[in-house]
């Protein structure tokens, strides 16, 4: 489920909808639409403990889950492999201690399957609350080359 992430739309008046495939439109005052569900990249936001409350189709595709709603309330820490959780990540970064920009982590799948991901999120105070938000990008290729690579150096 993608759908007004932080209440914007619905305090400009703006339609919220869920379409068929999962994704989300935003239907702007001049009828323009803003599409959140297509993108490639997995989006979501979660509890500072990890607890995931809104994620998008691309999210559920790299986790290896069918539906994105079956995400919802599941721990986004239990997929990581040999790292700590989120939060705790996002709060031993350099300089900004509140975002962590381009880590590239180890995750596996629902399936079981081991795959790699760059890690963008940040952490966000609002209304007396903190919460996670983030994107997911899938590198197992970028991965999967730069170890052939290696690979091949080693041999010659």
């Amino acid at each position: 489920m993608w759908c007004d992430v932080d209440g914007t739309a619905r305090k400009q008046g703006k339609e919220v909808r869920s379409v068929d495939d999962h994704s989300a439109m935003a239907i702007n005052g001049d009828g323009s639409v803003s599409m959140f569900g297509a993108l490639p990249i997995g989006l979501f936001r979660a509890s500072r403990d990890g607890l995931l409350s809104v994620v998008n189709p691309a999210l559920a595709g790299i986790l290896g889950v069918a539906d994105p709603d079956d995400l919802i309330g599941v721990d986004l820490d239990d997929f990581f492999v040999n790292s700590k959780g989120l939060s705790e990540l996002v709060e031993m970064t350099g300089d900004d201690p509140s975002e962590l920009r381009g880590k590239e982590l180890e995750i596996q799948r629902a399936d079981g399957a081991l795959t790699w991901v760059r890690a963008n999120v940040r952490m966000v105070s609002e209304d007396g609350g903190e919460f996670l938000e983030g994107a997911l990008d899938d590198v197992s290729e970028i991965h999967r080359a730069r170890e052939e690579a290696a690979s091949s150096r080693v041999l010659l």
